[in-house]
């Protein structure tokens, strides 16, 4: 049967956006929002979603751009990760280190499940850094070990 998926990215990407969304999906405008794990207000808007309802789809929106990564790496300058222009550029050229990316798409998941006590219901990436060369082979990996149930978007 087909469904129709209204997803709002970039939950907790702010505390007024995360208020916004709790709001649309509680009152069924939204059935779905991906969730920025590493955004500094992550935990404490995390607690919004708790009283939506069961049939929303509540994801991690993987962010390897324009933040500050839970973990230092190669690629991030002045502390904050690339944008997807050079990002994209990296990964052409095969210069994307595929243990820091790990390390990284393992931690927003980890940032997920310890805030909603179960994996995502789907994956997806900010500007869509979960498709790129070298990034994809990981995010599915992860999700397929993490998220066996979860849906790539």
């Amino acid at each position: 049967m087909n469904q129709l998926i209204l997803c709002a990215d970039d939950f907790a990407f702010s505390t007024e956006d995360s208020l916004v969304i709790a709001e649309l999906l509680r009152s069924g405008k939204l059935n779905a929002t991906s969730c920025m794990t590493l955004r500094p207000n992550w935990t404490e808007d995390s607690a919004m979603l708790r009283d939506v309802p069961d049939t929303a789809q509540i994801g991690l929106h993987l962010t390897l751009t324009e933040e500050a990564p839970i973990h230092a790496n190669g690629f991030t300058q002045d502390g904050v990760m690339p944008g997807i222009d050079p990002l994209t550029r990296m990964a052409a050229r095969g210069q994307l280190d595929a243990g820091e990316i790990r390390r990284e798409v393992e931690a927003q998941f980890e940032r997920f499940e310890d805030a909603m006590g179960r994996p995502p219901a789907f994956v997806d990436g900010h500007q869509h850094s979960h498709a790129l060369p070298g990034v994809r082979p990981i995010v599915l990996e992860i999700t397929r070990r993490r998220a066996p149930g979860a849906w790539l978007r």
